[in-house]
C-alpha cells in the first residue's frame, strides 16, 4: 500500500512539473517585445517602399540601408528632416522584427534612442537598417493687389488678397488709374488761332457803318433848322 502511494505521488509530481515546463515553453513562444513604450512591434522584414502602408500618403524621406555595423540605437533631430517635409513615423529593422515609431507616440523633437526590438536571446537586436517616413508640407501663398483710382478728386482703394497652397509669399501689386474730370478741358490740344482780334475788327466797321449813314441825315436837319 505504502509503494502504491509513493509511486501515485511521484506521477503527481512529474506531472507537475511537466505542465510547469510546457507552460514556461509556451510563455517563451511568440514574437519578442518592442522594449520600448512608445513603439509597436512588427515581425519580418520591412522596405522603406512600404511608406504608404504604413502611413498612407507618406514616402522614404530619411534612412540608412544597412545601417552601419553595431548600430544599437539612433536619434533623430530637426536638422536631420529635408525642409519642406514632416515626418510621421519612423521604422527600426533589427534581428526577426521591426519597432515602428509614430510621431503622435514620440512627441516632440528631438527624438532620442530609437532602437529595434528584442531578439529571443532577450537582447535588443543590432539595427539592420532604418528609415523614416513623411509628408510635403502645406504653406499658405498670399498676394495683394491694390487698385487705386482718381476721379474728380475722389480716391478710391480696392485691395483683392487670393490664397493657394505653397510657399508663403507675400507680393503686393499697385496699380494706379487716374481719369480726367468731367468739363475740364485744359488738356485740349492748343492750335495758335486767336480770333480776338477779328472781333474787334467787326465791331470797329460796324460804327463806321453806323456813322456814315447818320451824317448826311444830322447835317440835313441842322439845314432845315435854319
Amino acid at each position: 500500500m505504502r509503494r502504491f502511494v509513493a509511486s501515485l505521488t511521484f506521477t503527481a509530481v512529474t506531472a507537475a512539473s511537466l505542465l510547469a515546463i510546457s507552460g514556461t515553453a509556451g510563455a517563451q513562444e511568440g514574437p519578442p517585445p518592442a522594449g520600448d513604450t512608445r513603439a509597436v512591434y512588427g515581425e519580418g522584414n520591412i522596405k522603406a517602399a512600404d511608406c504608404p502602408t504604413l502611413w498612407p500618403g507618406s514616402k522614404s524621406v530619411l534612412g540608412e540601408d544597412p545601417a552601419p555595423d553595431n548600430t544599437m540605437s539612433i536619434d533623430i533631430t530637426e536638422e536631420d528632416v529635408p525642409e519642406g517635409v514632416e515626418l510621421v513615423g519612423v521604422v527600426i529593422k533589427g534581428g526577426d522584427g521591426y519597432n515602428k515609431y509614430s510621431a503622435d507616440k514620440l512627441g516632440e523633437m528631438p527624438w532620442l534612442k530609437l532602437h529595434s526590438p528584442y531578439n529571443n536571446g532577450g537582447q535588443i537586436a543590432a539595427i539592420s537598417h532604418w528609415f523614416a517616413c513623411g509628408v510635403k508640407t502645406t504653406t499658405t501663398t498670399t498676394t495683394t493687389t491694390t487698385t487705386t483710382t482718381t476721379t474728380g478728386g475722389t480716391t478710391t482703394t480696392e485691395p483683392t488678397t487670393t490664397t493657394s497652397a505653397g510657399t508663403t509669399t507675400t507680393a503686393p501689386v499697385t496699380t494706379t488709374t487716374v481719369a480726367p474730370a468731367p468739363g475740364d478741358d485744359s488738356n485740349l490740344p492748343d492750335t495758335g488761332a486767336n480770333v480776338g482780334w477779328m472781333i474787334f475788327l467787326g465791331a470797329a466797321l460796324l460804327l463806321s457803318g453806323g456813322l456814315l449813314l447818320g451824317v448826311p441825315r444830322i447835317r440835313n436837319a441842322v439845314l432845315r433848322r435854319n
